[in-house]
């Protein structure tokens, strides 16, 4: 489900946003977390209405080559964690836990997931 890198970031964005506007009747929310060392990119997309909230972002594989990637986060199984006192990286290194939490999708379902 990778968006080869040909596309950019905003690109995406501007593209989901249109979508979501035109198409499906609803504005994002949007937020940028903080570009990390290597240089990648998250943005958080969440609507408030349907309170479903995704993360899209730069990724990078095992070759180097940048691609986008796309995930529906299960709020209530964050909260657990988080309230568990599980980190970031907590979640990202259990692979049973990293899958209860986030769910990879294609960006061009993301308009109609946050639905």
């Amino acid at each position: 489900m990778k968006t080869p890198a040909r596309k950019t970031l905003g690109s995406a964005l501007g593209e989901l946003i249109s979508e979501c506007s035109n198409v499906h009747g609803y504005i994002p929310n949007i937020n940028q977390t903080l570009m990390d060392k290597c240089n990648r990119n998250c943005i958080i997309l969440s609507n408030k209405a349907s309170g479903k909230v995704a993360l899209m972002g730069n990724m990078i594989d095992k070759d180097g080559k940048r691609f986008i990637n796309a995930y529906m986060v299960n709020i209530w199984k964050w909260n657990w964690a988080s309230d568990e006192g599980f980190t970031i990286d907590n979640i990202f290194g259990d692979n049973v836990l990293c899958d209860d939490v986030f769910s990879m999708v294609s960006i061009d379902r993301l308009p109609l997931l946050l639905k």
